[in-house]
């Protein structure tokens, strides 16, 4: 038999439809472009919220501190008016006896009286009176320092005159004790500061310095330049200040516990500290309870 040799090549097709697949895939593709777009959109209202919230937490937290610092500067002024009445009412009070006394006594007895006794008492009366218009003048100084009323006028002028100037007048009022000067610098050193300020403070440290003496009448009184400063140092050796009132001793009205005995209204290193933040200077000071305090005022040239 004859074979037939003609090949016979066949092709076989399968054909899927594949739409739905492909609408299935696109289905899905654009519901996860949703999707992301969703959460980007999610987190950035979490973001906006988020940053929201932490801007009420630092508003609320300001308006806390301020509230609670509020609460401290009334606290603190109601101690403030506590010291004050308790201390002005007494400073008051033994100027206030002794006037009454002496007048009472002068309007009694005051025809039978020597001249001798009649000035005693009238002497009495003037020192009252000086020591009631001393009280309101510290209390009108503490009272402008605090509400920052000073008036600031500087000038020229030498130094080491003006110290002289001042120290005479304590000498002249303190006879017992002796006053160190200890100068290093040039007499004719010019400073150009509020004249009557460096005044105030000079003398309510050299104050201070004779009223807590006790009997020991030496206070050394120290003038020299550091950079751009001139510094004053005024020591004494007198009773100190109490460890655990050093924090407070400058804050108005405010009595160390050893001076009970001793009068006093503790405005005194509250106005030099008032006045030589109004020159712009610093203040500081190292005190032992018992042996001694020293102070140091700094002057900007």
């Amino acid at each position: 038999p004859v074979k037939d040799k003609t090949n016979i090549n066949s092709i076989c097709l399968s054909i899927h439809d594949i739409t739905e697949r492909k609408n299935s895939i696109d289905s899905q593709n654009a519901l996860n472009f949703q999707l992301i777009e969703f959460n980007k959109e999610l987190e950035k209202r979490v973001d906006e919220r988020t940053e929201k919230l932490q801007d009420e937490i630092k508003i609320r937290k300001v308006t806390e501190e301020k509230l609670v610092s509020s609460l401290e500067k009334e606290k603190e002024l109601n101690e403030l008016k506590t010291r004050f009445i308790s201390i002005v009412s007494h400073e008051f009070r033994t100027p206030m006896t002794v006037i009454s006394a002496s007048a009472q006594l002068l309007e009694t007895y005051g025809e039978k009286f020597t001249l001798e006794n009649k000035k005693k008492h009238f002497s009495k009366i003037a020192d009252s009176i000086m020591k009631l218009t001393n009280l309101m003048e510290s209390v009108l100084k503490a009272s402008r320092a605090e509400t920052q009323m000073l008036n600031l006028n500087k000038e020229e002028f030498k130094l080491i005159s003006f110290c002289d100037s001042l120290l005479s007048n304590f000498e002249t009022m303190n006879p017992k004790f002796i006053f160190k000067k200890i100068y290093t610098i040039d007499s004719e050193f010019a400073l150009f500061t509020d004249k009557i300020l460096l005044s105030h403070i000079l003398e309510n440290l050299l104050s201070n310095a004779v009223k807590y003496s006790k009997d020991l009448f030496e206070i050394d009184f120290i003038v020299s330049r550091k950079n751009n400063f001139i510094e004053f140092i005024v020591k004494d050796y007198g009773i100190g200040i109490p460890e655990i009132d050093q924090e407070k001793i400058t804050k108005g009205f405010f009595r160390a516990s050893n001076v009970s005995k001793i009068e006093g209204t503790g405005i005194g290193l509250s106005l030099v500290r008032n006045f030589i933040d109004t020159l712009n200077g610093e203040f500081y000071f190292e005190s032992i309870h018992g042996v001694g305090s020293s102070f140091y005022i700094k002057v900007r040239i």
